[in-house]
Formats: C-alpha cells, structure tokens, sequence
C-alpha cells in the first residue's frame, strides 16, 4: 500500500479511498525513528472526528529477526501520533495490523501499548486494534485490566465481507463506543459458496 485515494480522482498506486478529500493522511518518514525503510514500510496515520486511525506493518509469523527495530518501531508511531492527537480532542484510536499484539509482538509492542493505555493522559481513551492472521471472526480484550482495550480478529478476505465499524459518541453520556457489523460474517469452516471476494479493492 502506498497512497490512500482522496475521494476525488482515482487513486492507481493505493488500495482504499477515503471519503472525505479534506483528511490528510501521514505517512511514517523513514527519518522519523531510525532511518530505515523497511521497518515502517506502509505505515500511515489521519485523524479525524476525534478519533486517530492509525495503519502499522505488523506481520505475524512467528518470531521475525527484526522485532526491536520494526515492532518497536511501530509502537512508537502510535505513541507518537497519540501524543500528537491528545490535545486536539483525540477520544479514541483505531488501529489496524496484519497481526495481533501478542505472540512474539507482545514484549515490543503489546505491553508498552497496553501501559500507554493506563497512563493519566489516555485512561478514558477507547482502542480498538483490528488484524487479521488468525483468519476467524471474533472479538476479545487483549488487556483484563482495562476494559477500553478491544481487540478483534477478522475473517479470512474470501469469507466475509468487509467489518463495517463505527466509532459512536453518546453526548448525553459523554461515552465512545464502537459498533461491530460483521454484515453476514463471521463463517465458521471456510468459504461460503458463491462467496467471493469482498475487499474494498474488488469491484462487488
């Protein structure tokens, strides 16, 4: 992925567009952190409506080679736009990974996140990590101790169509929640039949 479309002309080196031309998306400069390309390769944060969606190159496999460099590395792009956002109004965060936080993630991005979390700054920030790797629907907290962590898991790309999530703000409360619609999701045992295809990338 190089370049989100701006809702207005096509977009050919990109795989999404967004539907509001006035967000401005940051890419990850390869100066930002250590100089290195490959450890940030896609990353891309925007903001908008008080909330920051946040993109990192989070693979899963196993151990890596490179956790320090690349999974740390992507940790300090969400603490660094999070910080940025904070004072702007920012209520919650988006992000989306190939893989979880856990695993062989967890020592160099899941438990300093999870920490970020439970600071002052952000303990009434709502999170919601969206990744796929485990190719099965199903939502979970990646943290017992802080219930404003969500984590979800979704289908395989052939299985189900796209999540549709949104981020809801109660005024009369003064709460952020989000809406989970798997529309027609969720399969258990693989491809349904006739299913095809459903990514925001294909024509259907």
């Amino acid at each position: 992925m190089k370049y989100f479309g701006n809702g207005v002309v096509p977009n050919k080196d990109g795989f999404s567009t967004l539907s509001d031309p006035n967000i401005t998306v940051e890419y990850q400069a390869s100066t930002l952190f250590n100089g290195d390309d490959a450890t940030n390769a896609g990353n891309f944060a925007f903001f908008t409506s008080n909330v920051i969606f946040i993109g990192i190159n989070q693979v899963g496999g196993g151990v890596v080679g490179d956790e320090i460099s690349r999974v740390g590395g992507n940790y300090e792009w969400v603490k660094y736009n999070m910080a940025k956002y904070v004072s702007r109004g920012m209520r919650a965060i988006v992000i989306f990974a190939h893989a979880s936080m856990g695993g062989s993630r967890q020592r160099h991005f899941g438990t300093p996140f999870m920490n970020l979390l439970r600071t002052t700054s952000y303990s009434r920030t709502k999170a919601l990590y969206i990744h796929g790797d485990g190719h099965d629907f199903y939502t979970y907290s990646p943290d017992v101790n802080n219930r404003n962590l969500l984590g979800v898991q979704v289908d395989a790309g052939e299985e189900a169509n796209p999540l549709l999530i949104s981020v809801n703000h109660d005024t009369n409360a003064d709460e952020i929640s989000f809406d989970i619609d798997v529309r027609g999701g969720g399969y258990i045992g693989g491809c349904q039949a006739g299913n095809i295809d459903k990514t925001w990338s294909s024509p259907y």
